[in-house]
């Protein structure tokens, strides 16, 4: 069989992006597109795996590379000089908060074609339209949990608690809601996620180490000098979690704020792992939501002043209002409206450029 390299970072490798049974990898089944792809061009005689699997590198019948890599990476150095120098491609997910070179066209040179969701660059030509994808093909009826209404708490955020100084990220504001919610509303609102059990750095440069993957496996080492006291930095937080769709599933609301704003098409995982829930998301983050979502599925944050206007808001919604939004949530999933969301097309996109290109 021919292969199809994938360059991931190293949680991936070793085919770990195609394992089902990775529970990090694969939490809330979200690596399923990928593990659906393979299967799909297997059945055309291509064998897609990680770039530390290849048999033959430089024999391969393509590369996709997660983001715009360094040019010193060492697949990249590898491709660039090799027979796969011309069918070099890349899968860009995260906005330049987290990942600058991503909007920068100017490095973009060496890829045949990139799939983005960022709508300032497709042009249907090099840049072809790729979003987030849902755990879900076409075919399959989508079903969200019941109501319970009088069983749901009001309001949740499921975050990594992250940090960055560069114009247009959302995690300030995510912070602020938090701190709000425990100051007005506490009884209202619990947190969950990564990195909120650290401490509190006021020096960027330290807000950033604490979220780092080794600073908090650090933190939570019984001896760590920063698990001495118990006392919780943010009151409302509730732990880490295994499952989005558990954790939220007990909710009406979810905080779900982009890590960007303003950025057109930069719609991620987070609205829909809401949806799933059965959970009625408080968005923030692409300009033209609703281009791709329609408004009665989710509550806009940018209708209201403040925090406290979004809290009297969502604190009026009654058991009828919710089953109604959870209606047209259901409604939406199943139609072909979100079907740019879901698998089939992920798919799709990669044998218009891999195969038929």
């Amino acid at each position: 069989m021919k292969e199809i390299l994938f360059a991931t970072g190293p949680a991936y490798e070793k085919n770990e992006l195609f394992n089902p049974a990775n529970a990090r990898v694969n939490r809330d089944n979200s690596s399923r597109c990928f593990i659906e792809l393979k299967k799909s061009f297997a059945a055309k005689g291509f064998d897609i795996k990680t770039a530390d699997m290849a048999e033959n590198f430089d024999s391969a019948h393509a590369i996709v590379f997660f983001e715009i890599p360094p040019t010193t990476n060492q697949y990249f150095t590898q491709a660039a000089n090799s027979p796969l120098s011309c069918k070099m491609y890349s899968l860009l997910y995260e906005p330049p908060t987290i990942h600058p070179k991503n909007s920068d066209t100017s490095l973009h040179a060496p890829f045949k074609k990139i799939l983005t969701w960022n709508d300032n660059l497709v042009d249907g030509k090099k840049y072809i339209k790729n979003n987030f994808t849902m755990p879900f093909l076409q075919k399959e009826k989508i079903h969200l949990p019941s109501a319970q209404f009088s069983k749901r708490k009001l309001l949740c955020m499921v975050s990594a608690n992250k940090y960055s100084s560069l114009p247009g990220q959302l995690y300030t504001m995510r912070t602020k809601a938090v701190r709000f919610m425990e100051k007005f509303h506490p009884v209202d609102f619990d947190l969950y996620g990564i990195g909120w059990q650290a401490p509190v750095f006021h020096s960027p440069l330290l807000q950033a180490l604490q979220v780092n993957r080794a600073m908090r496996t650090l933190a939570r080492l019984p001896l760590s000098p920063f698990n001495i006291k118990k006392t919780l930095v943010y009151p409302s937080y509730k732990g880490e979690i295994k499952s989005k769709k558990e954790a939220m599933s007990g909710y009406r609301f979810c905080i779900c704020y982009e890590n960007q704003e303003n950025v057109p098409g930069y719609i991620t995982e987070k609205i829909f792992d809401a949806f799933i829930a059965g959970c009625v998301p408080i968005y923030l983050g692409a300009p033209n939501i609703e281009k791709y979502v329609p408004k009665n599925c989710f509550i806009d944050m940018r209708d209201f002043k403040n925090f406290e206007e979004m809290h009297a808001r969502i604190s009026s919604i009654g058991e009828k209002e919710f089953s109604s939004y959870l209606k047209n949530i259901e409604k939406y999933l199943n139609s072909p409206a979100s079907s740019q969301f879901k698998i089939d097309y992920f798919i799709s996109n990669f044998r218009k450029i891999l195969l038929q290109d």
